[in-house]
């Protein structure tokens, strides 16, 4: 999945540009979100990302 993709299901009503820097300022508030994403191999840089973390990014922000 898209991180675009991912955003836009949190924020529909949002451009895709703004859904994705909401998307990216509510991971970085959510406390050991990072974290966890990067045990993962998540980098920020990634356009996509796994179905793995997906899930983490769900436990954490709840799914949309």
């Amino acid at each position: 999945m898209t991180k675009t993709s991912l955003a836009r299901q949190y924020f529909p009503d949002a451009t895709p540009q703004s859904a994705l820097r909401m998307l990216n300022r509510y991971m970085h508030r959510a406390v050991g979100l990072l974290d966890e994403l990067t045990r993962a191999f998540y980098r920020p840089d990634d356009r996509h990302l796994t179905p793995r973390q997906v899930q983490i990014i769900y436990a954490y922000l709840g799914e949309p």
